[in-house]
């Protein structure tokens, strides 16, 4: 809100900044959250996939073998036209 006229990159330069100026307390602190952050995340993907291989066929290439492609009419006018 202090300077409207900054872009994502201007924000983004900002922030590293403010990282590199930040005390070594600070950052262990967040270093800290962002480790326990992603090995939650770790787990939670793990059990997702786990429970999506098991609620029914076996994954080929990453979805289930029994779930149908469902194209819209444009996405077959575009591969007819591709073929021509």
């Amino acid at each position: 809100m202090l300077n409207p006229e900054y872009g994502v990159g201007d924000i983004a330069k900002e922030l590293g900044k403010k990282w590199s100026d930040a005390d070594p307390e600070t950052k262990s602190k967040y270093e800290a959250m962002a480790e326990k952050d992603k090995a939650r995340y770790e787990r939670e993907m793990t059990a997702y996939k786990k429970k999506m291989q098991n609620d029914g066929a076996p994954m080929v290439g990453g979805v289930q073998a029994n779930q149908t492609v469902i194209k819209s009419d444009s996405e077959e006018e575009w591969k007819e036209g591709d073929d021509e």
